[in-house]
């Protein structure tokens, strides 16, 4: 019995490994992004072999691959003993202190490849380091390695569009070998930053990430399972794949709730001896979720007023429908009175100026985020969700209106 519950355990343990590490695709392909990693292959094979400089903006919902995908193509590009010689540096803009930073990391990643740049000043200055760089690019460098720099969560440096714009300009330069991939959560950033010209003018090329559909997190599920697969049953992978993909289609949600879900069955399996036997079903999927929206912000909505409801409503539909998690506040108004309108026509309209108090308020509840950019009109600025969406739908589930919305929740 011992044994057959150490065997047990080790398989157990084998699926939440394969859920848990970043899969290495021996095909080179991430499931279900084989055409956006063709697009991104192709764009930089041509950059690399023709020696010419390019901004590529990458966009999509969090969690859908967009990373993943450029691993994947960086590690084939790395096997191609054709492209000559080329660096490739990654900057995250998250771990940067301030946007400028930039410059100064850049700087430095770049002088510990032996990259020879002229700094005249201060080195620790971001202006010095800016100032080297953009004459450094602007230079004929035809005779240098292909550069390619990664910057992710881009996002975080839209603050400052004259930084963002000085690094896309650095590319358009005719023999500065530079190539410059930008990835971001924001699918409008670029038409929120620059006039139509000047993004014309800098020539980005784009590559949308749409949101996975069911059935493609079900594939990815069962691709990263591979041969331990069997643990679950097909309902409850089913199960957790629609659920993710009724609200943002965040796939890293979805191996978290396989990983919450694979530790009861595993715990249920030593407690009772099972000896394996016990596979993931629906009901474990469900306990899960408990589990994981049993944090306060998730306890606080049975007890929003409906107006508060249906405005994290309106933000959620409207992150669904267009496939950015940065939305107008303006957009979440005109999504707001439709949502009234058909599942609470019996309930006072509510002013723009109410709507601009709730927003505030349930910022100070955690619930969302706004996003200033200055000082804009109200309709115009930004909003992010700040809880999982899918934990709302799974919190409100019995709701009338949630019911309405998406349907029946398991």
């Amino acid at each position: 019995m011992e044994n057959h519950t150490q065997v047990s355990s080790t398989i157990y343990h084998k699926a939440r490994m394969k859920l848990e590490s970043v899969p290495n695709w021996e095909d080179d392909d991430v499931p279900c992004r084989e055409e956006e990693g063709d697009n991104l292959y192709t764009e930089l094979l041509d950059c690399l072999t023709s020696r010419s400089s390019r901004s590529i903006y990458i966009h999509g919902m969090p969690g859908c691959g967009k990373s993943l995908t450029m691993s994947a193509v960086l590690k084939k590009l790395s096997t191609n003993p054709d492209l000559g010689r080329w660096e490739y540096f990654e900057i995250n803009a998250m771990q940067l202190a301030k946007s400028s930073d930039i410059y100064l990391t850049f700087l430095e990643l770049l002088q510990q490849r032996n990259i020879r740049i002229k700094v005249d000043g201060n080195r620790t200055k971001p202006i010095v380091a800016q100032n080297s760089l953009r004459n450094y690019f602007a230079r004929d460098q035809s005779k240098s390695p292909m550069i390619l720099l990664h910057i992710e969560e881009l996002d975080k440096l839209a603050k400052s569009v004259e930084l963002l714009y000085d690094l896309f300009d650095w590319t358009t330069g005719g023999k500065a070998n530079l190539i410059i991939v930008g990835i971001s959560n924001d699918l409008s950033l670029v038409e929120k930053l620059f006039p139509k010209k000047v993004a014309s003018r800098l020539g980005l090329k784009r590559i949308n990430f749409v949101p996975y559909s069911g059935a493609e997190i079900e594939q990815i599920l069962r691709s990263r399972l591979s041969d331990t697969a069997h643990i679950f049953e097909n309902s409850a992978l089913t199960l957790i794949s629609k659920k993710v993909a009724a609200s943002l289609s965040d796939v890293r949600r979805a191996l978290h709730v396989s990983r919450k879900s694979l530790s009861l069955v595993e715990k249920l399996n030593l407690e009772n001896n099972e000896e394996g036997n016990i596979r993931v079903n629906t009901s474990h999927v469900n306990q899960a979720h408990n589990v994981m929206y049993a944090m306060t912000e998730y306890k606080m909505l049975p007890f929003l007023s409906i107006y508060e409801l249906l405005f994290i409503l309106s933000v959620i539909e409207e992150i669904r429908i267009i496939g950015n998690n940065i939305v107008q506040f303006y957009n979440v108004v005109l999504r707001f009175k439709k949502l009234q309108s058909c599942h609470a026509p019996y309930h006072e309209n509510v002013s723009v100026s109410h709507l601009r108090s709730m927003m505030i308020r349930l910022q100070n509840m955690t619930y969302i985020e706004i996003l200033h950019r200055g000082r804009i009109p109200v309709l115009e600025c930004d909003l992010r969700l700040e809880v999982d969406a899918e934990g709302v739908i799974h919190t409100l589930k019995d709701n009338q209106i949630i019911t309405a919305i998406y349907g029946q929740q398991d």
